[in-house]
């Protein structure tokens, strides 16, 4: 079984950026209930749709809390792709304003506590 992964990104005007995101079942459904409620249709608005996607999936992580109108008039871009991440999976998030933490994790001593040694 081949499964079309999808991930999705957005940058915020506030500088934040979320990448690596997967999209789940749960943004594929409200996408669903809302375009219905909405007259919105995959095939004829493709962008808004993956726009969509983007939010609830970021949101659904806990990246933000922005509700949807909100997302919209703060992203720079954002969207889905199925091209995978470089990096672990599930948000890798950037916020200019603190440090980044996957590179801290990355760098800490095998002595770490939160790190134990693996035995081979």
């Amino acid at each position: 079984m081949n499964i079309k992964k999808q991930w999705a990104f957005a940058e915020l005007k506030d500088g934040r950026i979320f990448e690596g995101v997967r999209v789940g079942v749960q943004s594929k459904l409200q996408f669903e209930v809302s375009a219905r409620a909405n007259g919105w249709s995959l095939e004829t608005t493709p962008i808004h749709a993956s726009i969509f996607l983007a939010w609830h999936a970021t949101r659904e992580a806990g990246l933000h809390a922005l509700e949807w109108s909100q997302f919209v008039a703060e992203s720079i871009d954002a969207g889905i792709t199925e091209k995978a991440p470089e990096t672990p999976e599930i948000g890798q998030f950037t916020d200019p304003t603190q440090p980044d933490l996957y590179t801290e994790l990355q760098s800490s001593s095998p002595s770490d506590p939160a790190f134990p040694p693996t035995t081979g």
